[in-house]
């Protein structure tokens, strides 16, 4: 089971928007910062109903078959 992902989103040229989820037995946290935009880190704990919907759907996009890095 997915216990967390992180992920840069964007880059190259400019600083990436940095996106961690962490899943815990209550809830997901999900956190985004960036040095590019003018937004204040930001953490949000989402739920368990909430949860369990989203890990069904990030089942279904069978992360094991993944290679550990994408450049």
């Amino acid at each position: 089971m997915l216990k967390s992902l992180k992920l840069n989103l964007g880059g190259f040229f400019a600083m990436p928007i940095q996106v961690e989820i962490e899943v815990l037995k209550d809830g997901i946290i999900t956190r985004v910062s960036s040095d590019r935009l003018a937004l204040p880190d930001h953490a949000d704990l989402r739920p368990k109903p909430w949860m369990e919907d989203w890990l069904e759907k990030m089942d279904q996009l069978d992360f094991s078959a993944w290679e550990d890095e994408y450049s």
